[in-house]
């Protein structure tokens, strides 16, 4: 807590000259693939995750777990 309140009174002093200037253009194309295969996993993962979800719901129904039994 402590490095990030001494970075916010630098930042507010003005004394992070780093902060002040816009990336340039090759690091900021550089960081681009990255971003995108990070970008692709997360939808990936939640695509997974959502007919993960759809599977279990249609094996409860072909099992019949959402049927309530007919004992009196």
């Amino acid at each position: 807590m402590h490095f990030l309140a001494r970075r916010l009174e630098a930042f507010n002093r003005d004394e992070l000259p780093d902060w002040r200037q816009s990336p340039s253009l090759l690091r900021h194309a550089l960081l681009f693939v990255p971003r995108l295969i990070e970008y692709c996993l997360f939808y990936l993962v939640a695509f997974g995750a959502l007919v993960a979800a759809i599977v279990f719901m249609v094996a409860a129904w072909i099992v019949g777990l959402d049927r309530k039994s007919n004992q009196l």
